[in-house]
């Protein structure tokens, strides 16, 4: 009898941990990405590595009607996100910042439009060549970016985004920039499992009591093979203002598959071009959802 009570309690048990994972093994509140990237160039290679974690204040819930990677936008989920990320460069100059940062943004699936917040503190140390001099310099830089979104469907957004970049007192020269963008998303169901994501946008950039700035025009497009798998192409363009300056831009292509719904693998390639060297890109990195 002790033994058909022990089986029976642990067969109930079972069935209690499958219920409760049938009905919440599609559903998280967390997500972390972790990231590393090498690039190379005619003048120096540099490494970059990141992670950051999210909590989404209502559960990420996934079905087949919808990709897995489009949850955010197609849910509209509010979060706030913690992240830090590292970059060194070796070559014409070396260079060493930490980067930490913040972001919150305000969504819910009953209103049309959604307000993001982030603020990012980095500290860098730069060290030029050829060190027979003192050339070193050490510095901080804060960027606060405001930005603001509105759905005109439930499958498409336009908006617009303030940027403002500035460095502390101990910085020799004045850099500080603001950034204006406009942008639209579009998500188009193919049917079949299938979907297309095309991003467009616009911006410009200034740098405070100078007279050069940026135009930037880029577009994205994004194909859903399946919702675990998709294929993206990007790219923009830098327009100069000053005219004895030359174009630059970036071309990419990445790909990211989910194994199964909590854990993504992802890829990517870039290439920048501009007038005083072209250099490449190499991204990996994983997603996780708990």
């Amino acid at each position: 009898m002790k033994h058909l009570k022990t089986k029976l309690l642990s067969l109930l048990l079972t069935m209690s941990a499958s219920t409760f994972a049938s009905d919440n093994i599609n559903e998280y509140h967390f997500e972390n990405n972790l990231g590393y990237s090498y690039s190379e160039g005619d003048y120096a290679h540099a490494n970059v590595w990141g992670t950051s974690l999210s909590y989404y204040w209502n559960p990420i819930s996934y079905s087949n009607n919808q990709p897995n990677q489009e949850v955010e936008f197609i849910d509209r989920l509010g979060s706030v996100t913690a992240n830090y990320s590292g970059y060194k460069t070796d070559g014409y100059f070396d260079r060493l910042f930490n980067n930490l940062g913040i972001e919150m943004i305000y969504a819910d699936k009953d209103s049309d439009h959604v307000f993001q917040f982030n603020y990012q503190w980095r500290t860098t140390e730069e060290t030029y060549q050829p060190y027979y001099y003192d050339n070193k310099l050490e510095f901080d830089t804060h960027n606060l970016h405001f930005g603001y979104d509105y759905y005109l469907k439930d499958n498409l957004t336009i908006g617009a985004n303030f940027n403002t970049h500035f460095f502390d007192s101990s910085y020799p020269y004045n850099a500080d920039s603001n950034t204006y963008n406009i942008h639209s998303k579009y998500l188009m169901d193919l049917g079949n499992q299938q979907w297309l994501s095309l991003i467009g946008e616009y911006e410009y950039k200034d740098y405070e009591n100078t007279d050069n700035g940026w135009h930037t025009v880029g577009a994205s497009a994004e194909y859903y093979f399946t919702p675990k798998t998709s294929l993206k192409l990007e790219g923009n363009i830098d327009i100069p203002v000053d005219e004895y300056l030359s174009n630059k831009g970036t071309a990419g292509i990445s790909a990211t598959h989910y194994f199964v719904d909590q854990f993504a693998l992802y890829a990517e390639f870039d290439y920048f071009f501009a007038s005083r060297g072209d250099s490449q890109a190499y991204t990996i990195g994983m997603n996780f959802r708990f």
